[in-house]
C-alpha cells in the first residue's frame, strides 16, 4: 500500500497566529482563518486532510467545521480526540468523511470504552501510552477486527522505535508524532521519518504537536 501523507497540527499553526485553546469554536467565528490552515497543509501535499474536531462537543461546530472542509479535493477523516463528544462527532460525520481517527488516547480505561463502542466503524484508534500499557491495548484490540493502529504526538520520535516493534504486522499503521520536547526541525523531523519508514511499513504519516505546513511539506518530499 502506498504511504499517504496526512496533515500536520491545526492547533500549533493556531497559535503561531496568536490564538489559544480551545481552538473548536473557530470554526465558526473564523472560518476564513481554519480553510486557510486546511489549504496551507493541502498546498504542503497532504493527501488527506482531518476535520478541525479534535474537541467538539456540539453541532453547531461540526457543522461548520464541515463547511471549512468539504470542497478541498482530498480524503477527509474526522478527528475525535478523548475529551470530544464522540457519538456526535461520529454520526454527524457518518456519510461525509472517508474514516474517524480517535486521536492521542493516553488512557487505558478511555481506550477500551472507545474500542467497544466503535469497532464496528473499523476505524483508526491512535495511542499516546507508554510500552506497558500499549501492549496491554494490542492484546485487547486482537479481539476485534481492526484494520489500522495509530500512534500518534508522544514524545516525538524518542518512543517511536519501542512502539512500533510492538504492532502485528497485520495491522496498517498510522503514525504522527509530535515535534519533540526540544521541536525538531522540519528537515530534521523529515529525515527522523525517513529512517522509520525504513524499519517499518507505514501507511498514513503525519505530525502531531509542534508541526506545521513546514514540516508536512519536507515529508512530502520523502514519500511522494
Amino acid at each position: 500500500m502506498k504511504t499517504l501523507l496526512l496533515d500536520g497540527a491545526l492547533g500549533t499553526v493556531l497559535m503561531q497566529k496568536g490564538f489559544s485553546a480551545p481552538f473548536e469554536d473557530l470554526n465558526i467565528t473564523h472560518p476564513e482563518l481554519i480553510q486557510s490552515v486546511h489549504q496551507s497543509y493541502f498546498d504542503a501535499g497532504s493527501e488527506i486532510l482531518l476535520t478541525h474536531t479534535f474537541n467538539a462537543k456540539t453541532i453547531e461546530q461540526c457543522e461548520a467545521a464541515w463547511r471549512n472542509i468539504k470542497n478541498f479535493d482530498v480524503l477527509k477523516f474526522a478527528s475525535i480526540g478523548p475529551e470530544a463528544n464522540a457519538e456526535l462527532i461520529v454520526n454527524f460525520f457518518s456519510d461525509k468523511v472517508e474514516n474517524f481517527v480517535f486521536e492521542t488516547i493516553y488512557q487505558l480505561e478511555t481506550a477500551k470504552k472507545l474500542i467497544e463502542q466503535f469497532h464496528h466503524l473499523d476505524p483508526i484508534f491512535s495511542f499516546s501510552l507508554k510500552p506497558d500499557d500499549f501492549q496491554y491495548i494490542l492484546n485487547f484490540m486482537s479481539h476485534f477486527k481492526l484494520s489500522t493502529i495509530g500512534l500518534n504526538c508522544l514524545d516525538g520520535f524518542n518512543q517511536a522505535q519501542e512502539l512500533l516493534k510492538l504492532i502485528p504486522s497485520k495491522y496498517q499503521i498510522y503514525f504522527k508524532p509530535n515535534a519533540g520536547l526540544t521541536p525538531l526541525t522540519a528537515a530534521d523531523f523529515a529525515q527522523h521519518m525517513l529512517i522509520i519508514s525504513k524499519d517499518y511499513s507505514l501507511s498514513f504519516v503525519g505530525g502531531c504537536c509542534g508541526t506545521d505546513p513546514s514540516y508536512i511539506c519536507q515529508v512530502s518530499r520523502i514519500f511522494s
